[in-house]
């Protein structure tokens, strides 16, 4: 009679392995391995990154966001975010350097340094991106054509709640596309009387047309359009400033 100790041993079972796209086998499927897992949430950090970077330009399209407090949060909140950015790629590049020069890259490290430099150059691209809406003036410059019956009403540099006043929206298609060539008496026939006061004497402007309260959540001070002209009385350049 055959005891247990006689019977044979059970065959064990094989433990199925995984081939990962590198070619290396593994214990657990390709999606669910630590590395594949970290580099899916890096694309998807790089993917946010790119979107809060690119509502820089917001403002441009909505201006009644260059009022809100939100949108100042915003801006206080992009240093805060390089620098962790900055402090995530320098961590991995130091956790590397102290694994040795013959140490393969950890599952965190590089998903990490790509988020790290993916996240410094959407930062200039939307540096970039900013500078074309801005066209060199504020931000909301150019949310409406130019209109000389609605410049030249009183209400029109008037604070408007939550929101740019019109002259505001207009000047930047004023200062390109409606002055260039324009004597000092065409200008104030289409722009109506000019400011009578000394605010900003000191730049040796010519011409000065009251905007409307300075652009922000927090308006203490007022915005001017500054024009200067050339030595045939014509127009010479513009600015837009803050007394």
């Amino acid at each position: 009679m055959q005891t247990p100790e006689d019977e044979p041993p059970a065959p064990r079972r094989r433990k199925k392995q995984w081939v990962m796209p590198d070619g290396r086998p593994s214990d657990v499927p390709p999606d669910e391995e630590p590395g594949v897992r970290m580099r899916r949430r890096a694309r998807l950090a790089i993917a946010a990154l790119g979107v809060y970077f690119a509502m820089s330009s917001a403002p441009a399209f909505h201006t009644p966001l260059i009022r809100s407090p939100a949108w100042w949060l915003y801006m206080l909140s992009v240093p805060l975010v390089l620098l962790a950015l900055l402090v995530g790629g320098v961590a991995a590049l130091v956790a590397r350097r102290r694994a040795g020069e013959g140490a393969s890259w950890h599952a965190w490290h590089g998903p990490l340094l790509a988020i790290s430099v993916a996240g410094f150059a959407l930062f200039l691209v939307s540096l970039v991106l900013l500078s074309i809406v801005r066209h060199g003036q504020p931000l909301g410059s150019y949310a409406a054509r130019f209109d000389g019956e609605v410049w030249r009403l009183p209400s029109s540099a008037e604070p408007v709640h939550g929101d740019l006043s019109p002259r505001q929206k207009m000047v930047g298609d004023l200062i390109d596309n409606v002055l260039p060539g324009r004597t000092r008496d065409e200008i104030v026939a289409l722009l109506g009387p000019v400011a009578e006061t000394t605010y900003l004497d000191g730049t040796g402007r010519d011409i000065l047309y009251p905007l409307g309260l300075e652009r922000g959540p927090i308006a203490m001070d007022s915005e001017w359009l500054l024009i200067w002209l050339d030595g045939d009385g014509r127009f010479d350049a513009a600015a837009v400033m803050n007394d």
